[in-house]
Order: structure tokens, then C-alpha cells, then sequence
């Protein structure tokens, strides 16, 4: 059983837009797209905070003010969902945003798809305790 999960990107670029499209319009349902911080700011607070939700920053366009105004405006909302970054990440974003992942330019097919695929499925992997295992090796 699948979550369901919520997208809110800030791009500006029509052909950015389409690109997240065509990445994942069939595995996100719900999709949010912002022109500036305070309309992100705005559509984060609308899905409260959620685990399963994605949040996609075109990073080419946060300066170190919109940077701060973006970390503040998360954490008075208590969100705390994934971040994705498309484009350079600077110290800046590093410092005030804790980004999962970054994609760099140029925009590869399948890059953002293959990440959210990933991160939707459940970890089945068994928990391997690595200090016996050792300690048993050397018997």
C-alpha cells in the first residue's frame, strides 16, 4: 500500500515545470507549483507537515535572503517533508535547508522519477548486526 504523496516545487521556468511533469505526474497525484517563497511557504502550510510529501527548489533561484525566508517559513510551519534541489547547491542551501538530494543541471530524463520511486517503497532490508557478525568471523 502505496502513500499518498504531494509535491510542491518553486520554479519559475515553464520548461522546468514540464520536465517535473513528465518525471513523476504518474506517481504524484497531488502537484503544487510556486513562483516565488512566499506562494511556497503558502502551499507547504496548506498540506501540514507531512513525511511523504516532496518538496522541489529549483536552487538557482534562492539567493541567501530567500534561502533564510524559506528555512524560516518551513520551521514556523513545522514541515517535515523531503527536499529535493535542481541546480547548484551552494554553501548557503547546505547550511539552511537540509536537502536529500540534488540534481544537477542539465536535467537528466528519469533522474527525479528514479529518486521518488525509491523513496516511496518501504525498506524490507532485514537489520544486519554487524558487531556479532564480526565478533563471529574471528572465533
Amino acid at each position: 500500500m502505496s502513500k499518498e504523496r504531494r509535491l510542491v516545487a518553486l520554479c519559475t521556468s515553464a520548461h522546468l515545470r514540464s520536465w517535473i511533469e513528465a518525471e513523476i505526474s504518474d506517481l504524484v497525484t497531488a502537484r503544487f507549483y510556486a513562483a516565488s517563497v512566499p506562494e511556497l511557504i503558502a502551499l507547504v502550510s496548506r498540506g501540514g507537515a507531512s513525511q511523504s510529501e516532496l518538496l522541489v527548489l529549483d536552487l538557482d533561484l534562492l539567493s541567501t535572503a530567500l534561502t533564510v525566508e524559506l528555512e524560516t517559513g518551513l520551521q514556523d510551519r513545522w514541515w517535515d517533508g523531503t527536499i529535493v534541489g535542481l541546480g547548484a547547491l551552494r554553501a548557503v542551501h547546505r547550511r539552511h535547508l537540509s536537502i536529500e538530494r540534488t540534481i544537477d543541471r542539465p536535467l537528466g530524463s528519469e533522474t527525479l522519477r528514479a529518486y521518488v520511486e525509491r523513496t516511496e517503497g518501504s525498506d524490507t532490508a532485514p537489520i544486519v548486526d554487524w558487531p556479532q557478525r564480526l565478533a563471529r568471523k574471528r572465533s
